[in-house]
């Protein structure tokens, strides 16, 4: 049996750029402040491969960026 986590990595290395957007903002839209959900996405980029300068990589950092606290 697969993990939950590992099965959702598994599941957004196969999502088109789009539609890994469209997870990806889901999830932090629905972030609940503890952090957790910014490292889940993190993972998500780290195991696309997805460069974060630019494009799909780059909006999702932007995004990360306004949800993290400056404290």
């Amino acid at each position: 049996m697969v993990a939950p986590g590992v099965a959702l990595l598994m599941v957004t290395e196969m999502l088109s750029p789009e539609l890994f957007l469209q997870v990806a903002l889901y999830y932090l839209d629905a972030d609940d402040g503890s952090g957790a959900t910014s490292v889940h996405v993190t993972q998500m980029l780290e195991s696309r491969r997805e460069d974060r300068s630019t494009g799909v990589g780059k909006t999702i950092m932007d995004r990360l960026a306004q949800t993290r606290s400056i404290e």
